[in-house]
């Protein structure tokens, strides 16, 4: 049995990675490790493991090569047009308090989407390409592009808890603000955004501390809160322009 076990091992060292394949469970993790193992009876069992840390790389290598970039592409795209909407919104508020608040709300959305197309552009180029070139190389070459593909990931995660921040975060702030204090919009709207703006500037400074690792509860469910209220100051902005046409 141990020498079937051994031979076993062999052959499958010298199996590429890109020639294994995952049958459903997307999310399984691909570390291929066992949890237990046979020894004589006092003796510690010991053997080989890939560990972890290569289950984004391997995930990204398995979708087509088009997948991850154009995913991005989206983000950026997306990113561009919010800054559209919130400038249009400024310029939708009279000159008052709201008014001001309104363009500090434009131009901190223009430093957040410039945050969120660099990591967009990392992740969707990079990290994809980083990904190829893992999954093709060989096996004594798969480590050096580990430690590379772990130090773009750190940057990432850095990058992409800014995004939550600065991106989801302080422009509703600002922006939700300049509703509830305008006179042209329901004030109870731009509290929901000023709410759904202070949870995720919450979420990403509490995540880029460190003092919660890697908890995207704290910023899914106010980003949907944040994207929903763009999708409604969207309506009435629409509506508001058509009654001011049909007034001339």
């Amino acid at each position: 049995m141990k020498a079937l076990r051994d031979t076993w091992f062999q052959r499958l060292g010298e199996v590429r990675v890109g020639q294994l394949v995952f049958i459903d469970e997307f999310g399984a993790t691909t570390t291929m490790q066992r949890t237990h193992g046979r020894a004589a009876p006092g003796e510690r069992v010991v053997s080989r493991v890939p560990h972890g840390h290569w289950k984004v790389l391997s995930t990204i290598a398995a979708r087509p090569r088009w997948y991850w970039p154009t995913v991005h592409l989206g983000f950026i795209i997306g990113a561009f047009l919010w800054v559209g909407a919130f400038i249009a919104l400024a310029v939708s508020l009279k000159r008052s308090v709201s008014w001001a608040l309104g363009w500090l709300g434009a131009a901190t959305v223009i430093v957040g989407a410039a945050i969120h197309v660099a990591d967009s552009s990392i992740s969707g180029f990079g990290l994809n390409a980083l990904a190829r070139a893992w999954a093709s190389a060989p096996v004594s070459e798969q480590s050096n592009l580990l430690r590379v593909g772990d130090t773009l990931l750190y940057l990432l995660n850095g990058t992409w808890r800014s995004v939550h921040s600065y991106f989801h975060g302080v422009p509703f702030i600002l922006s939700g603000l300049a509703v509830a204090f305008s006179r042209r919009y329901p004030a109870w709207l731009g509290w929901v955004g000023v709410a759904g703006g202070t949870a995720s500037f919450l979420g990403g400074v509490l995540q880029f501390l460190g003092v919660v690792p890697g908890s995207e509860r704290l910023v899914i469910v106010p980003a949907q809160v944040v994207s929903l209220w763009m999708v409604a100051m969207g309506v009435l902005m629409w509506r508001s322009a058509g009654a001011a046409r049909n007034d001339k």
